[in-house]
């Protein structure tokens, strides 16, 4: 006889589950096993494929799927299958799940439908305006869709990688843009899905401004655009070719800074019938609904938008490498413009120079910028020029550890949002930390907020211990009860804790996509990474469980915000070479600086 535990249900009266679906796609074939056996590669990312699920059983309520890591959908069965139109966004081994709910409320076991996907389109057209000079620019896809400079449009030679295109406007002047004539641009169609990228350095936040956008007769299809209203960018679309339209928008999730390269990218996905922004290889919030696209047939336009007839909305500023495609991009294609790695390549990140205080100007109250765009340092009355007595560094910035002596630069340098990298060389006076009966913090160098650093070099050391430690840390908002995340440790090449009384090279990598902050101690991770085939990366540190948030206050050399929200934990030593670079340096490029070797850009 069968029993069953109190509260139970009986095994013999249970009802079976209903029997898992059947998936099948003309596109996508399924592999023969989800560790890629028998798997043809199929369509490509960005390509849509029709999915067919076939329940299996008679009264089928509802279908739940999702695709990949992708959200999960329910959707009412209203015949005898479902028809999904899907467009996958990763290469290589894709997974379609579902499973059915019948009329009683019972679940089906889940079917895991695998199929291989080949890489995607490349971009129909690619401009790195690096010309530097002339009045076109070449578009490097193949195509041959040149844009033409006009009204005053400039190159720099301060490019996110190599120059830029430049503009200026002002109230009586558009100021320039760039434009590719609509009879030869025919590669985009933006009533199909389609990605725009860009590298875009806002100098004016008085004013709004269009940084890629497509005419139609009366009104742009889309809009990469930075509202001064709001202080936010956006990427927008308006729902007709008329005068004043609705215009809807992805918006990002936090303000954009001025003076700062910042890396954008707008999706129009046509099957899932949205738009999304990314910032920095971001997603910002979820999916904004578009369901009436239109095809722009104007021109493609750099530094300008049309709305109601006429151009508007001149950019101020940067532009560099803009990228189009015709589909929905995948992650590795927003990696790709985020770190500017060559497309399809595991090469090393390309940083860009974003600052450079050699700091040993020897006289005056101001450290010079190098990097040419000329942020130079202010000393405070505390700071001073003096000769570094070991004779390695040669002339060096002193610090006396009162609040007067410090040095600031007027910031953000890099936007705090995306990669960058911050590396110093710094010497603590080890007689100001002998106390051991009370904790030392001196800060290096950091990004300052109105309540605290968003990011920061500094040297600690516990109350009670014979060592202290370096660390490269991040806080999770501007407020001086917000948690911090660290990478720290000692020096792995003397395999000690932090030394003193000598000259120690700091270097802090933040990684936006994946979230890691990452400190290097002479050239040397204090955490390392592994990249699949075991080898040291870039990619190690500490995970940064919150949403970047970027400082608009100065960056500090020889202070920091404290628990008090002031300035405070100043520096006793000295410090020299302090450089920025929004993007990455990879491990290999920290050791080789370490080494005097110039970091490559």
């Amino acid at each position: 006889m069968t029993t069953s535990l109190p509260g139970s249900q009986d095994p013999s009266a249970a009802t079976p589950p209903p029997q898992p679906p059947t998936v099948t796609s003309a596109v996508y074939e399924e592999c023969a096993a989800a560790d890629g056996t028998g798997c043809p590669v199929d369509g490509a990312v960005g390509v849509p494929g029709t999915f067919t699920v076939t329940p299996g059983a008679g009264d089928v309520q509802t279908y739940t799927y999702a695709l990949d890591n992708g959200p999960v959908t329910s959707v009412a069965a209203s015949g005898p299958t479902l028809t999904l139109e899907l467009t996958p966004t990763e290469v290589g081994m894709n997974v379609l799940t579902v499973h059915t709910t019948d009329t009683a409320g019972d679940v089906s076991d889940p079917t895991s439908y695998y199929f291989d996907v080949a890489a995607g389109a490349p971009p129909v057209g690619v401009w790195s305006f690096d010309e530097g000079s002339g009045t076109t620019a070449a578009d490097s896809s193949g195509g041959g869709h040149a844009a033409v400079l006009a009204d005053g449009a400039g190159w720099s030679a301060l490019g996110r990688v190599g120059s830029a295109l430049s503009t200026s406007p002002t109230d009586a002047t558009p100021g320039g843009y760039a434009s590719v004539p609509s009879q030869d641009f025919t590669g985009l169609d933006t009533s199909e899905s389609f990605t725009i990228s860009a590298w875009a350095r806002l100098t004016d936040a008085s004013r709004d401004a269009v940084v890629v956008s497509q005419a139609g007769a009366n009104g742009s299809s889309f809009a990469l655009s930075y509202s001064a209203a709001a202080h936010t960018w956006s990427f927008d679309r308006s729902t007709s070719d008329a005068d004043s339209p609705t215009v809807v928008g992805s918006t990002a999730v936090a303000q954009a800074q001025v003076g700062v390269w910042t890396q954008l990218m707008g999706v129009y996905d046509k099957n899932a019938r949205t738009i999304q922004l990314y910032v920095n290889g971001v997603v910002q919030g979820a999916p904004t609904s578009f369901t009436t696209p239109w095809k722009g047939s104007g021109d493609l336009e750099f530094g300008r938008g049309l709305a109601n007839g006429g151009y508007q909305d001149y950019f101020s500023g940067q532009i560099d490498q803009v990228e189009l495609w015709n589909r929905v991009v995948s992650p590795q294609d927003i990696e790709g413009q985020q770190t500017m790695a060559a497309a399809g390549s595991s090469d090393d990140d390309t940083p860009a120079l974003a600052g450079e205080w050699d700091l040993g100007d020897g006289s005056g109250t101001a450290a010079t910028d190098s990097s040419g765009y000329g942020r130079n340092a202010t000393l405070g009355s505390g700071a001073a020029w003096t000769d570094d007595a070991s004779g390695a560094r040669g002339g060096v910035l002193s610090l006396n550890g009162d609040a007067t002596s410090y040095a600031s630069v007027p910031g953000p340098v890099v936007d705090g949002q995306g990669d960058f990298t911050v590396s110093v060389w710094a010497y603590v006076d080890g007689s100001a930390v002998s106390d051991t009966s009370t904790e030392h913090t001196m800060r290096i160098v950091g990004q300052s907020g109105a309540a605290s650093d968003s990011w920061g070099l500094w040297y600690t050391k516990a109350a009670g211990a014979s060592e202290g430690s370096w660390v490269f840390g991040r806080t999770a908002a501007d407020s001086t009860s917000a948690a911090t995340v660290t990478s720290s440790g000692g020096d792995p090449t003397a395999g000690s804790g932090a030394q003193t009384d000598t000259w120690t090279m700091l270097t802090g990598v933040y990684d936006a996509e994946h979230h890691r902050v990452e400190l290097f101690v002479n050239g040397v991770s204090v955490n390392p990474g592994t990249d699949d085939t075991g080898s040291a990366q870039t990619g190690g540190g500490t995970h940064f469980d919150w949403q970047p948030w970027q400082a608009a206050g100065p960056l500090s050399i020889g202070r920091g915000r404290t628990a008090s929200g002031g300035y405070g934990d100043a520096m006793t030593g000295m410090v020299s070479g302090l450089q920025m670079w929004t993007g990455q340096v990879s491990a290999s490029d920290v050791f080789l600086l370490y080494l005097g070797i110039p970091v490559p850009s």
